[in-house]
């Protein structure tokens, strides 16, 4: 039995997505969100990054972000958030970025497909394959 995400209503995905991709991730650095920002450094604009989260790796991740040179205007931090505020990301989202390492379970992808979108993981994230299929939903 795979136990469900919170008890949280999600809204169905908006007709039209907004130009960015979600992060939802305590963090830290087994979470890998570095791999999210590094991406974005090979994505054109408008797309943006949307993070969400906090931890002991925000400021470095902050300053790679500008690093990279990429402004507030493409990685965006928003510290944790809760509810509606997230759940609302999550519709609005083109797709959620989430590549931890060797994850146990991954509550994140559950709340993605909950919110009707598609994961971009990574071939050793753990858990999160249990649910993802390539090119299917992921």
């Amino acid at each position: 039995m795979i136990p469900p995400p919170v008890d949280v209503t999600f809204p169905p995905p908006v007709s039209k997505p907004d130009d960015f991709y979600l992060v939802v991730s305590e963090l830290v650095h087994y979470k890998r969100v570095d791999l999210a920002v590094d991406a974005m450094a090979l994505v054109p604009p408008p797309i943006r990054l949307v993070v969400v989260g906090d931890g002991s790796q925000r400021q470095a991740l902050a300053q790679r972000a500008a690093a990279l040179g990429l402004g507030p205007d493409r990685v965006v931090f928003h510290g944790a958030l809760w509810g509606d505020a997230v759940t609302s990301l999550y519709a609005e989202a083109l797709a959620v970025v989430y590549t931890p390492f060797d994850e146990d379970y991954g509550y994140v992808t559950l709340e993605a497909f909950l919110a009707g979108k598609p994961v971009i993981t990574a071939v050793d994230s753990g858990g999160p394959l249990e649910f993802v299929v390539d090119r299917t939903n992921g």
